[in-house]
């Protein structure tokens, strides 16, 4: 009887500190990076600045290539995070394994490829947005060296 009692209080306890990821992610909401600070002839390191590491990384005999994935701005939606600390409160956590997922697909995923000369300056790079790519046309040595 008392292991009973001690188990319903510390599930008290802890159950305020259920509420997950998932409540957190919809009622803060996010910024994008912006993409458009990427530029021909950029070094690597502002690359990385401004969309974070990269999630693969080939090296090739004429550069290097980076793959980014970065997802889209969301809105906060204090409804939603209520209704998910609802459903993590009334499944003791167990929500999570559904509304987290539902809310990363709230938000775009973008991806970017680039192309690194073998100086670490980017040569060429694709944006995907809905995986339409838009190809920013690789530049010619001469017009690298003006910049």
């Amino acid at each position: 009887m008392i292991r009973l009692l001690k188990f319903k209080l510390s599930f008290l306890f802890v159950l305020p500190f259920l509420s997950g990821c998932s409540v957190y992610m919809a009622s803060q909401g996010s910024t994008a990076p912006d993409v458009s600070v990427i530029e021909i002839g950029q070094h690597r390191a502002a690359v990385d600045e401004a969309l974070g590491k990269p999630i693969s990384f080939t090296r090739k005999w004429q550069g290097d290539e980076a793959e980014y994935i970065y997802f889209g701005p969301s809105e906060h939606h204090y409804g939603r995070a209520a209704l998910y600390a609802v459903a993590d409160i009334v499944t003791i956590g167990l929500a999570e394994f559904v509304t987290t997922p539902a809310e990363h697909m709230q938000r775009e995923q973008f991806r970017v490829i680039v192309i690194y000369d073998r100086n670490g300056r980017v040569s060429e790079y694709t944006h995907y947005s809905k995986g339409v790519p838009t190809v920013v046309p690789k530049v010619s040595p001469q017009k690298m060296v003006s910049r």
